[in-house]
């Protein structure tokens, strides 16, 4: 009798017809398999159930999966679980489709009877690069019940890495060619931010923090909360430095490591004439939002998020002083920290501009733009399209690839200093992108999928595909 026949015998009647998911407190998204699935080659859940999908199960097996089994008289196995074929090159990929971090892991039983040896489980994990960053094989035997021996070979597997894992590659070696898997379990990273924008003569900062907002809103799937602090200067509001302080502390309370932090802000800014600064201006940089915020004030509030990937956007005069030279005798600029990459749009040492047509942040718009999803999906700044965005990315998006489509349109610009109308040319588009040594410097965006079947490809597109695939052979036998 088959592994998936027994399973089918041995299984509970009261199969679940909607997905169960747990996101408990440690961290990672859990699948419990409770959806029932016949016949899927390919399917997306949703972890955390908040309406976007974690992981992508799928197999090359045509008959797909199953969800039933292995019977109540297990240890590991809370059924049902995901079943299927383990006699395949790769009998399981999962796809992280918001990527995954620190570690992975899953029960499984195994097709098997005695005697032994009962077969293995095993995975291989990679980046989006398809390196690898861990692996583990671990053998599945019978375990004790309350009804005595289990009914099959079973067992648990965690396996540990450093970087953000992209895809997993898992293999079942079992008897008679079936597998169970349950309780998946992965880390996946969220992404949190604070946008700070104020509306002044020539500045439409909150304008620019609303727009960047909704960008990483909609291209981050791991975007899980964000603070918006805006204020009309003109009309005598303003931000103090204590409000930004109590929204970092509130969401960093919510963060685990792993996690990304987004700092926005699109203001004024400038450059104090004395100071004990070793760079190219002595005095401390700094923010003007009708409060003051110094380059060591934001230095200070983000001191506390040591675990979690920084990316600091600023849209102001002079913000490229925000990042020192390590010079002991300064209180402390962003340099000092660990784990941080810095974006802004104008050097030490000078301007940021606005649009003249609406005094929106030319800088504010090249990250925008780079947020941006393409008709594939990809964001525009993902120059490798894995739905990975990393600190080189972003800045040779800002650097070459945006600034290539603005010259082909050029635009009006006024200092933010007040200055003169200007046209916007290459010598006044002078960005800074710095980060620290250890600034992981990656979060995965593209679209929001939604949970349930992957939806196969039709015969057609399916031989479309195939005669596709062979007209370039030819072609490059030629």
């Amino acid at each position: 009798m088959s592994f998936q026949r027994r399973f089918t015998r041995l299984c509970t009647a009261g199969l679940l017809a909607a997905l169960t998911c747990q996101a408990p407190p440690a961290l990672a998204v859990v699948v419990t398999f409770n959806d029932l699935i016949r016949g899927q080659t390919a399917y997306n859940f949703d972890g955390d159930n908040d309406g976007k999908a974690d992981l992508r199960f799928s197999t090359i097996d045509p008959s797909g999966f199953n969800t039933v089994g292995p019977g109540s008289n297990m240890s590991f196995i809370r059924e049902p679980g995901l079943e299927g074929s383990s006699q395949y090159a790769v009998d399981l990929r999962i796809d992280f489709l918001r990527g995954a971090n620190q570690s992975v892991k899953f029960d499984f039983a195994l097709n098997s009877v005695t005697p032994g040896p009962y077969g293995s489980a095993s995975i291989s994990v990679y980046d989006s690069q398809n390196r690898l960053l861990g692996s583990k094989t671990v053998a599945g035997n019978y375990t004790s019940t309350a009804l005595g021996q289990s009914n099959f070979p079973e067992g648990q597997l965690s396996v540990s890495f450093n970087g953000l894992a992209s895809y997993a590659k898992l293999n079942f070696d079992s008897q008679y060619g079936r597998y169970i898997l349950d309780n998946f379990e992965a880390p996946a990273p969220s992404v949190y931010g604070v946008f700070v924008g104020v509306k002044d003569v020539g500045v439409a900062g909150d304008a620019d923090a609303r727009k960047m907002f909704d960008a990483v809103q909609k291209s981050f799937p791991g975007f899980k909360q964000g603070a918006l602090i805006t204020a009309d200067l003109t009309t005598g509001g303003s931000i103090q430095a204590s409000q930004i302080q109590s929204e970092i502390d509130k969401i960093a309370q919510k963060m685990r490591p792993g996690d990304s932090f987004i700092f926005f802000d699109s203001s004024h800014g400038g450059s104090y004439d004395t100071g004990v600064e070793t760079t190219k201006t002595p005095g401390n940089e700094f923010l003007a939002l009708g409060g003051t915020v110094t380059d060591n004030d934001l230095t200070a509030m983000l001191s506390g998020l040591n675990s979690f990937q920084k990316w600091v956007f600023l849209d102001a005069c002079n913000t490229g002083g925000f990042w020192g030279d390590k010079n002991i005798n300064e209180a402390g600029d962003l340099d000092k920290l660990n784990n941080i990459g810095l974006f802004a749009g104008s050097r030490e040492d000078s301007f940021s501009y606005s649009n003249m047509t609406d005094n929106e942040g030319v800088f504010t718009g090249s990250i925008v733009d780079g947020l941006a999803l393409d008709k594939d999906g990809f964001m525009n700044a993902d120059k490798d399209r894995n739905h990975e965005l990393t600190f080189e990315e972003m800045t040779n998006w800002i650097d070459h690839d945006w600034w290539l489509q603005l010259r082909q349109d050029p635009v009006s610009v006024i200092q933010r200093a007040q200055g003169d109308v200007v046209a916007f040319d290459r010598d006044l588009f002078k960005t800074t992108s710095l980060a620290s040594a250890d600034f992981t410097g990656s979060m995965i965006g593209g679209p929001v999928v939604a949970a349930g079947p992957v939806p196969e490809p039709s015969t057609t597109a399916m031989l479309l595909l195939g005669m596709t695939g062979l007209l370039i052979h030819c072609r490059r036998r030629h």
